[in-house]
């Protein structure tokens, strides 16, 4: 993994979602299901890009939230 998708993960990890059943929650608390969900229908293309980022890591790291 280069340093700039860490970075990405690392940010992905930090976001604070600001609506939904997470609000006030980071996206690493959110559960996996919930995540790929985000990554595929937000209408937030931000959100939308960091979970995507965050499902495929934990998809690769099989450390999957459930």
């Amino acid at each position: 993994m280069t340093p700039k998708e860490m970075k990405l993960i690392e940010t992905a990890m930090a976001y604070v979602l600001p609506w939904g059943v997470y609000r006030g929650k980071t996206l690493d608390e959110v559960k996996s299901s919930y995540l790929r969900t985000l990554a595929t229908s937000c209408h937030d293309k931000l959100v939308s890009e960091y979970a995507d980022a965050l499902w495929n890591w934990r998809e690769e790291m099989d450390e999957h939230v459930y």
